[in-house]
């Protein structure tokens, strides 16, 4: 019993370090802009990961986009492109991602930690492989899926959310093609919360 608690606190640890020094921070300003209106999308290189942010100004409370983010069992429904997302007993979270032929779907596996950082509401995930997610022959696993979604109050219904994630998507997808991918994930994302938003509130 006692060797199983102190797994788990070191594992917690090691989960706490990879957290703060992977993703890049709020502050981090060496962004390349790809979209720049309603929705902003920027990428940039950051402890040798190719990193993406996008940024959507919601009508809605953090406790409402909330609602969303962390409903992980209603993925499919709110993200067309997401195919399976399933929850173990450790909330360990497992997520399928389709990507257009030729390509084979991507999935990873990850845990999620939220805090606050003075008014921002932080909602991170980091990858960790699970015994009851094992690697499917027609996946490319990706080992370093790691992101964080911020949620900042303008006001008591108005809330701007920002989305860092881990732009690398591994295989044979070419690397000419990446931006363009990463304007069309990042819009589609935000999008999507925004419309579920619209369907619930």
């Amino acid at each position: 019993m006692i060797k199983i608690y102190i797994n788990k606190i070191i594992f917690f640890i090691i989960i706490n370090i990879s957290f703060m020094q992977v993703i890049p921070n709020y502050e981090h300003k060496e962004w390349e802009i790809l979209v720049n209106n309603d929705i902003w999308i920027g990428w940039t290189d950051y402890k040798k990961f190719d990193w993406v942010r996008s940024k959507i100004t919601l009508n809605n409370s953090i406790d409402d986009v909330l609602s969303v983010l962390d409903d992980h069992k209603n993925y499919q429904n709110t993200f067309e492109k997401i195919i399976k997302c399933e929850v173990n007993s450790d909330n360990y979270v497992y997520i399928v991602v389709d990507l257009p032929f030729p390509f084979a779907n991507r999935d990873y596996v990850v845990v999620y930690k939220d805090f606050f950082d003075k008014d921002h509401f932080v909602y991170q995930y980091y990858s960790q492989e699970h015994e009851d997610f094992p690697l499917q022959n027609d996946n490319i696993r990706l080992p370093n899926a790691a992101g964080e979604w911020r949620l900042i109050p303008i006001n008591d219904n108005t809330t701007k959310v920002i989305y860092t994630w881990n732009g690398e998507f591994l295989g044979d997808f070419p690397d000419w093609a990446l931006t363009k991918a990463w304007s069309t994930q990042g819009q589609y994302l935000l999008n999507s919360i925004k419309e579920e938003l619209q369907k619930r509130y």
